[in-house]
Parts: structure tokens; C-alpha cells; sequence
């Protein structure tokens, strides 16, 4: 059960799964913001996080407006990680 305190969501545990998703959001948050900008890839080895992992990490973030996905297209070898003006 989720319950909001202080602009942050608590959420009940279930054997620390949801800590260390917020954990690996929060390192990857972080990465991008002392970075500037960085790569899908460039998260994977900074983290040591798996792929999908980083990946629901950055979609989350994405999704509350908190970072941006910058390419041209989505095959884009470009394409780039960074923090959303506010």
C-alpha cells in the first residue's frame, strides 16, 4: 500500500524489491544530473544494473517529467539521456 509523505510515495516493501528499484532510480537520476547527459548504455555500466532494469528506471523518470530521451528516431546510436528543465 502506497501512502504519500512529504511529496514522496512510501511504498510497503516486499522482501526490499521496491528499495532497490528506488535505490537504482535514484543512482541513475543522479548519474545523469552530474553528467549532463548520458547514453541508455553508459547507465548500464555506471549502475552495473541489467539493461531492463536501467530501462524501467529511465521510463519512470521519464514518465514523471524528471529526465528526457533525446534522438532523432528510436533506432537513433545517438540518442541520449538528460535532466528536463524545469
Amino acid at each position: 500500500m502506497a501512502k504519500a509523505e512529504g511529496g514522496i510515495i512510501a511504498v510497503g516493501l516486499h522482501g526490499g524489491r521496491c528499495e532497490a528499484a528506488f535505490a537504482d532510480t535514484l543512482r541513475i537520476f543522479e548519474h545523469i544530473g552530474q553528467a549532463g547527459r548520458l547514453r541508455t548504455g553508459e547507465l548500464v555500466e555506471l549502475t552495473g544494473s541489467a539493461r531492463p532494469t536501467v530501462l524501467r528506471s529511465l521510463a519512470l523518470l521519464e514518465e514523471r517529467g524528471d529526465v528526457r530521451h533525446v534522438a532523432m528516431n528510436r533506432h537513433d546510436p545517438n540518442a541520449y539521456w538528460t535532466i528536463e528543465d524545469a
